[in-house]
C-alpha cells in the first residue's frame, strides 16, 4: 500500500522546493500568461533533468508485484548496476512533455481571470474555482504522458500487460514506442488509464 512512498515524499519536495526557486528567477518582470507559461515549463525542465531518477525509482517501487527492490537506495543501486546508471533517467522524455501542465493551468487560470476578475467579496471562492477549472483543463490535456512516462519506466518484460518484450534502447524510440503499442493495443482510451 505504501510502496514507493520515500521517494515520492522526496521527489515532492525537491520537484516542488526546486521549481518555486526557477520560478522565481526564470518569470520576468512583465507579468503575462506567456511569460507566466514559459518561466513554468523552464522551471518544471530543470526539475525534471534533477528529480527523474527519484520519480524512477517510486515508479518502480509502486509497480513491483514481488519484493524485489528492499527500499529506496536498493532500487537506485540494482538499477544502476544491473541497466546502467541512464536507466534513471527513462521516461525523461514524456516528463519534459509533462511540464506544460503548470504552464496549461496558469494560462487557463489567467484567463478565467480577464474574463471576470474575482470580486471583492467574493474573491476566494472565484479564485477557488478558477484553480479547480484550471487544474482540471490541465490534468485532462497532460494526462496521456504521465501514462506514457509510468509506462515507459516500468522494467520489461511485463508479464501483467499486452506490452510483451522489451522498449527499444533510446529515449525517443522507447517513449515513440509506448505510444503506438498503447495506441494500437488501447486505442486513446489507453491514455487516460488510471
Amino acid at each position: 500500500l505504501f510502496n514507493g512512498l520515500s521517494p515520492a515524499l522526496l521527489g515532492s519536495a525537491l520537484s516542488w522546493g526546486g521549481f518555486f526557486y526557477f520560478y522565481e528567477r526564470f518569470k520576468p518582470q512583465e507579468s503575462t500568461a506567456i511569460n507566466h507559461a514559459v518561466a513554468s515549463i523552464q522551471s518544471g525542465a530543470c526539475m525534471v533533468l534533477l528529480t527523474n531518477p527519484v520519480w524512477l525509482v517510486k515508479t518502480r517501487l509502486q509497480l513491483q508485484k514481488t519484493r524485489r527492490y528492499k527500499g529506496i537506495f536498493d532500487a537506485f543501486t540494482r538499477i544502476v548496476k544491473e541497466e546502467g546508471w541512464l536507466a534513471l533517467y527513462r521516461g525523461i522524455l514524456p516528463a519534459l512533455f509533462l511540464t506544460s501542465h503548470g504552464a496549461v493551468q496558469f494560462v487557463v487560470y489567467e484567463r478565467l481571470k480577464s474574463l471576470r476578475p474575482p470580486s471583492a467579496e467574493g474573491g476566494r471562492s472565484e479564485a477557488l474555482v478558477y484553480g479547480g477549472v484550471s487544474k482540471l483543463a490541465a490534468a485532462t490535456a497532460t494526462y496521456p504522458y504521465q501514462v506514457v512516462k509510468t509506462r515507459v519506466q516500468q522494467r520489461y518484460p511485463n508479464t501483467n500487460s499486452n506490452f510483451v518484450g522489451n522498449l527499444p534502447a533510446g529515449e525517443v524510440a522507447r517513449t515513440l514506442r509506448c505510444v503506438g503499442d498503447t495506441y494500437r493495443i488501447e486505442g486513446l482510451r489507453g491514455f487516460f488509464k488510471g
